[in-house]
């Protein structure tokens, strides 16, 4: 896995010894800044909260490195998208090397991807070409989706007059500045990133037409189509089209069975308490967690919801 060799590196010093044990658990989450960093900690808390002998070390991460760690045991749980774990299991994209060690505990909500522009002139994202873009750093599945959206419109990095690789905090900053023309980005509804931007800058969604996101779902069948309902910004008055993907909750597979068990069971049973402060998991429940995304179920999740009565 040469690329996802050199990210785990990144990941690997904010991880805990590659020993940890069940009681001391590693969970990798996103960027600062982003979604999936306060979300990890909320699902922790309530974890801990119902199994207090559990301490869970909340850690910032990326969705191809959170993979790798994952199945080299330096976490025990992590965030991740459907897209990256289906490449690393299948051992393509990014991955020249199948994983065998990652199981699904939960699927939580989709990503949706947002091109969004401060340069008013940019119809396409056909139209960075010549222009400049900031986008995620490399190994975040965000920086890997932003590559394929230009690529069906036949446009590469190269094509571009800068490519910055920056936190979405940064690039935040960078667009309000005008140092970049805009950003592909995959997160939820409104985006409080793209919320920001707006409030200081005239800002647009570009839309992705529905031959763009076939392309993507023949590279990858974790792609489906999506369209963003007018009004979900203030100042979008159309639905605007694009493409979205699934992120999840990922362990080991060797990890102890009755301990994921408890794991799923405590998330499905508070996912309510948690999407007080995570609004993107307010339409959760327990069916949607269960649903199958071409990563198998950790035999622990697995029995959960068979004991529900979600997976027959």
């Amino acid at each position: 896995m040469k690329l996802i060799k050199s990210i785990a590196v990144a990941t690997a010093f904010t991880a805990a010894s590659t020993g940890a044990q069940a009681e001391d658990l590693v969970f990798l989450t996103g960027s600062q800044g982003g979604t999936w960093f306060p979300m990890g900690a909320a699902m922790s808390s309530q974890i801990t909260e119902r199994q207090p002998d559990l301490s869970i070390q909340v850690r910032p991460g990326a969705s191809l490195s959170n993979v790798v760690a994952v199945e080299t045991g330096q976490a025990q749980l992590a965030l991740g998208s459907s897209i990256s774990t289906v490449d690393a299991i299948n051992g393509v994209g990014s991955f020249d090397t199948a994983v065998t060690n990652v199981c699904n505990i939960a699927k939580l909500y989709q990503f949706i991807v947002q091109v969004v522009a401060v340069d008013m002139e940019m119809d396409s994202p056909a139209d960075f070409e010549g222009r400049a873009m900031s986008v995620n750093p490399r190994g975040n599945a965000s920086e890997v989706t932003a590559q394929m959206v230009l690529g069906t419109f036949g446009v590469t990095y190269d094509d571009l007059s800068k490519v910055n690789f920056a936190a979405m905090s940064d690039q935040a900053n960078m667009m309000k500045d005008g140092q970049v023309d805009g950003f592909i980005q995959t997160t939820t509804v409104p985006a409080g990133v793209v919320m920001d931007i707006a409030a200081s800058r005239d800002v647009k969604l570009l839309p992705i037409p529905e031959e763009n996101v076939a392309a993507l779902t023949a590279q990858n069948a974790g792609f489906r189509p999506y369209v963003i309902p007018a009004g979900s910004y203030p100042f979008q008055d159309e639905d605007v089209p694009t493409a979205a993907f699934g992120t999840h909750i990922m362990t080991g597979c060797d990890q102890d069975e009755e301990l994921i068990y408890n794991i799923t069971k405590d998330l499905a049973e508070t996912m309510s308490e948690v999407a007080v402060s995570v609004a993107a998991l307010k339409e959760v429940d327990v069916a949607q967690m269960a649903e199958d995304i071409g990563v198998p179920l950790h035999p622990g999740a697995e029995r959960y919801y068979r004991e529900v009565g979600v997976l027959q």
